[in-house]
């Protein structure tokens, strides 16, 4: 369904900009297209409730809670990534959705993730997560909730660490 209607999409979209080729969109919006076809989970909503420690523009997709877990996908766009933190009593699971990505645990090397990956990062360790320098990242998030679970916000991603990524 999500393909008829891009394809829908992309036969219209001349049409409407008044092109006078009718077979092909404008190569930003084939891009665009061909971008969000491959994303397996919607992008979900701006992470504005995050955004004073992500740098770039995320958004996140709530996907399922419930008993005491929330799962949600998180869209990096264009490098974006979170800042250091700790997840206070609770493990969190990440799974490479599409793109490529990184997640650094305090101490070991930056993680290099793509579609398929899967990283636990433990309960009470500095780490940090999102898109590769210039890259779009999907991931999926798995965290308990409830009594005595928190997020601690720590500092920025030195940016000489993030740039040496690629």
């Amino acid at each position: 369904m999500k393909k008829l209607a891009v394809s829908l999409l992309l036969a219209v979209l001349p049409l409407a900009a008044g092109a006078a080729d009718m077979t092909t969109a404008p190569a930003e919006v084939e891009k665009a297209v061909a971008e969000e076809i491959s994303r397996p989970f919607p992008v979900g909503f701006p992470n504005s409730a995050n955004a004073a420690h992500f740098t770039g523009d995320s958004y996140v997709y709530p996907m399922a809670s419930s008993n005491g877990v929330s799962t949600a996908n998180v869209t990096f766009y264009d490098g974006a990534h979170t800042w250091w933190h700790i997840h206070r009593n609770t493990d969190q699971i990440l799974i490479a959705g599409s793109g490529i990505g990184y997640v650094q645990i305090e101490g070991q090397p930056p993680i290099r993730m793509k579609e398929g990956d899967v990283v636990v990062v433990p309960a009470g360790k500095r780490h940090w997560h999102g898109a590769a320098p210039g890259r779009t990242f999907q991931h999926i998030s798995i965290t308990r909730k409830g009594q005595n679970v928190s997020t601690e916000w720590i500092s920025p991603v030195e940016n000489s660490l993030y740039d040496s990524l690629k």
